[in-house]
């Protein structure tokens, strides 16, 4: 039960949808605040490693963002919003959301959807009008029903809080795992709020492993003395935030397998000792004029019973275990029906499979042997 219940819980997350494609796309990230010391001197530098990035063989898109998914962070990532058209009590805290500074880029290279609006563009620069995105949630958080493009919000980004139009709404991401439900989310333009805290992302025709030389080589071109942290596949990042929970899987595997084969092994044993100490009852039912077809049900049913009664002991105890398994599943109760109903079948018919063999054996009894053995 705790294996099937893993399993489902696996199932379900490899099925949910992360809010953007993860396939052959290249991530890398970097500190780059002390090389940039200046807002002009990042813009510039995230301007000309994105056009030498699209330059390389294979290179569809590029992006920037200063917060990944499932990505360690490496600067800030939350900021306390005002929102146009609310209020807070006194005393109560601004509602805290995720802030990200990115480039249109970054959208375009995971495939997250723009579900009204626009996304930013050349126009979106410092002194400018100030503009940001906010993804699915934060629209359905403040704004309800209402569209929120051209509504302002107000909060800072490692700056004083100022005023800012909302230009458009993204999809909703998974940003701290599948697992995670997302939330309100708020995006501005790196041309704007020009960070040090770097992720770049680029989708490519090829293997995502075959570019981790040019990628280095080309940041080594711009700053030979500024480290690059990784490069890497947005996939591999997707892999390993599921290690532990496929790792759990595993180990309950490893011990319900074996658990599985050793009833089956014993339900064989204990049937076939029983079935051989009632060779002389079976050949006087034999001669009497019972059929092997009784004989083969009779058997099968003292094993089906064994095993219905070991079934219904198990499940009593997995009722009560599998309540602490709550924090390792997701979108799958600890009782779930299906599970039981799998695992108490499963097991059900292994027990009628491993006594069907005595069964057999049974049936095929000469009565007249029996009885003059006896």
């Amino acid at each position: 039960v705790g294996a099937g219940l893993l399993l489902r819980s696996l199932g379900a997350l490899l099925s949910m949808d992360p809010g953007y494609r993860a396939d052959h796309v290249v991530v890398t990230n970097m500190q780059s605040w002390q090389y940039f010391p200046t807002p002009e001197s990042r813009v510039e530098f995230v301007r000309q490693a994105s056009e030498r990035l699209r330059g390389l063989p294979g290179v569809e898109r590029v992006g920037m963002t200063s917060a990944l998914p499932l990505s360690v962070p490496i600067g800030l990532e939350r900021a306390r919003v005002t929102v146009e058209g609310t209020s807070i009590a006194p005393g109560d805290e601004l509602p805290a959301v995720r802030a990200t500074s990115t480039t249109s880029g970054f959208f375009e290279t995971l495939k997250i959807p723009v579900v009204r609006g626009r996304l930013f563009d050349e126009t979106d620069v410092a002194g400018s009008t100030r503009v940001i995105l906010v993804n699915a949630s934060f629209a359905r958080q403040f704004f309800g029903d209402a569209n929120p493009i051209g509504k302002h919000v107000k909060f800072g980004f490692m700056d004083a809080p100022v005023d800012r139009e909302i230009v458009g709404i993204v999809g909703d991401v998974r940003h701290e795992g599948l697992q995670v439900a997302p939330g309100p989310s708020v995006f501005l333009p790196h041309t704007q709020a020009p960070t040090g805290a770097l992720h770049f992302v680029m989708r490519v025709t090829g293997d995502p492993a075959s570019y981790e030389r040019q990628v280095r080589s080309t940041f080594a071109q711009l700053n030979r003395s500024m480290p690059l942290n990784t490069v890497s596949s947005l996939e591999t990042l997707l892999t390993q935030s599921l290690r532990q929970r496929r790792f759990q899987l595993g180990l309950l595997a490893a011990f319900s397998i074996p658990a599985l084969l050793l009833s089956a092994i014993g339900i064989y044993g204990v049937m076939s000792r029983a079935t051989s100490e009632r060779t002389h009852e079976i050949g006087v039912r034999l001669a009497v004029g019972a059929g092997r077809s009784d004989v083969r049900r009779m058997v099968l049913r003292s094993g089906g019973m064994l095993a219905l009664a070991g079934v219904s002991a198990g499940t009593l105890l997995a009722l009560v275990l599998t309540r602490y398994m709550r924090g390792m599943l997701y979108d799958v109760t600890p009782l779930d029906p299906v599970t039981f109903v799998s695992a108490a079948g499963g097991l059900m018919f292994v027990a009628i499979v491993a006594s069907l063999v005595p069964a057999i054996r049974a049936s095929s009894v000469d009565p007249v042997v029996a009885l003059r053995n006896d």
